[in-house]
C-alpha cells in the first residue's frame, strides 16, 4: 500500500488476529484507549461515510471526514479521507493485520497524495510516526490482556 508519501508503523502482538480486529472495529470503545484516533462514526461497510477526529500531538487535533474503503476480516482496513481541499491533501490510511506464530504483525500506515502532500508529510511525519506507535502500543496492551 505504501506510496512516495507514506508513514508506518507496525508491532507484534501476542493475540489473534480475531482478537485484535475486534477491537479495531469497536469504534465506539476508541476514546477510552486510543490516545490517536479520539473518535470515529459511521457505518463499517464498504464506502460508508466516515467522521473522526485525531489527536497527532496534545496541542494539535484534527477533524476529518472519509470513506470506509476496505474491511477484510482479520486481515485489513482502510479508510480514504481528507481535512479541507482533496486535492491539496488527501490521504489513505490503512492496518495490515498479519498472522505472526501465535500472535499478529500489525502494521499501520498512512499515504498521502495531493499538492500538499510532500510537504505535509515532511512537516509532521515524525509527529504522525510517534501518534502511530502510541496506539499501536495501547492496541497492543488491550489485545493481549485478554
Amino acid at each position: 500500500m505504501a506510496g512516495p508519501c507514506t508513514v508506518t508503523s507496525d508491532v507484534r502482538i501476542a493475540a489473534p488476529p480475531m482478537r485484535v480486529w475486534s477491537i479495531l472495529l469497536d469504534f465506539p470503545r476508541y476514546p477510552g484507549w486510543n490516545p490517536f484516533i479520539r473518535r470515529i462514526e459511521g457505518p463499517l461497510e464498504p464506502g460508508g461515510r466516515l467522521s473522526f477526529v485525531f489527536r497527532i500531538h496534545p496541542g494539535l487535533t484534527i477533524s476529518a471526514e472519509g470513506r470506509l474503503q476496505r474491511l477484510e476480516e482479520a486481515r485489513a482496513l482502510s479508510w480514504t479521507g481528507h481535512a479541507g481541499d482533496p486535492r491539496l491533501l488527501a490521504v489513505e490510511h490503512w492496518f495490515l493485520l498479519d498472522p505472526d506464530g501465535g500472535g499478529t504483525r500489525l502494521t499501520q500506515g498512512e499515504d498521502f497524495v495531493g499538492a500538499g502532500a510532500s510537504g505535509w508529510t515532511y512537516l509532521f511525519a515524525r509527529l504522525l510516526r510517534r501518534a502511530y506507535d502510541d496506539m499501536n502500543q495501547a492496541l497492543k496492551a488491550l489485545a493481549e490482556q485478554g
